[in-house]
């Protein structure tokens, strides 16, 4: 009777006595700790959750979890628990955080103008008298060669007065000769002292005269006409020139004719 006592108290005996107290011991702590998470021994719930909630089975929770969730791995929860099927709420947004804040787009820029084209500008055309022959015409009736009067007179387009590409000059498109006639001091002249001295003189010529031109035009144009002098004294010519902008110049140029005065000696 006492050999089965001394069997249970030699060392072997303790030792797989101490190891069946060990395990008995750790399978309890994990009960405990299983029974924390577990209503039931074949459910779960969720101690933190305050609403009234239901219980599913581990198998039917987790196919319960796939349906809402996309995944089972998540921890278990109970089945009619609003509060904690909820998604999370998003997180509160920082208002320093310049970069995740919404600002309405800025207005589209202005269309830059379009650039309007470099148009030259030009200085107001110049007349100038070319010349005329013979250099000392005579009146009509005193000219045995009966040569009268050739006149030529210059137009040149106003020089470009900014730095825009184009023409160094504007060109003259139009050069006219308005008229010529007698001066008023010349008519004046023959009406007084030539009467004095020469008894019934009078002006003979018509005026004004309207001799027809020719015309060559470009930048530098040239006009040139003839007529035959009547009367002695200075005539007036009249021309003007316009040059392609608009820009108009006229101007009155003189040409002699001279008066052969004889002396009567006995």
């Amino acid at each position: 009777m006492n050999r089965p006592k001394n069997r249970l108290l030699n060392p072997a005996g303790v030792r797989y006595f101490t190891g069946l107290l060990i395990a008995l011991a750790l399978t309890l702590l994990l009960t405990s700790t299983a029974s924390a998470r577990r209503g039931r021994s074949d459910s779960w719930s969720n101690p933190a959750c305050s609403e009234p909630s239901s219980t599913l089975s581990g198998n039917s929770y987790e196919a319960y979890i796939m349906a809402i969730r996309g995944t089972s791995t998540y921890e278990y929860i109970p089945a009619d628990c609003p509060s904690c099927n909820a998604p999370a709420a998003p997180a509160p947004r920082n208002n320093d955080d310049d970069e995740e804040e919404y600002h309405s787009p800025a207005p589209a820029p202005a269309p830059a103008p379009v650039p309007t084209a470099c148009i030259p500008q030009y200085h107001a055309p110049t007349l100038s008298m070319g010349g005329y022959t013979p250099p000392y015409p005579l009146v009509l009736g005193q000219d045995p060669d009966e040569l009268g009067v050739g006149v030529t007179i210059t137009a040149q387009g106003g020089s470009k007065s900014n730095s825009c590409p184009g023409d160094p000059r504007s060109t003259i498109t139009t050069f006219q000769l308005n008229e010529v006639t007698l001066s008023p001091e010349a008519i004046a002249r023959i009406k007084g002292e030539l009467q004095k001295a020469y008894p019934g003189a009078h002006v003979l010529g018509s005026y004004p005269l309207h001799p027809a031109p020719s015309v060559s035009l470009g930048s530098n144009a040239t006009l040139r006409f003839h007529f035959d002098p009547q009367d002695p004294g200075a005539y007036n010519v009249l021309v003007t020139a316009t040059q392609h902008d608009g820009q108009t110049v006229s101007q009155t140029f003189q040409v002699p004719a001279y008066l052969l005065e004889a002396t009567i000696s006995w």
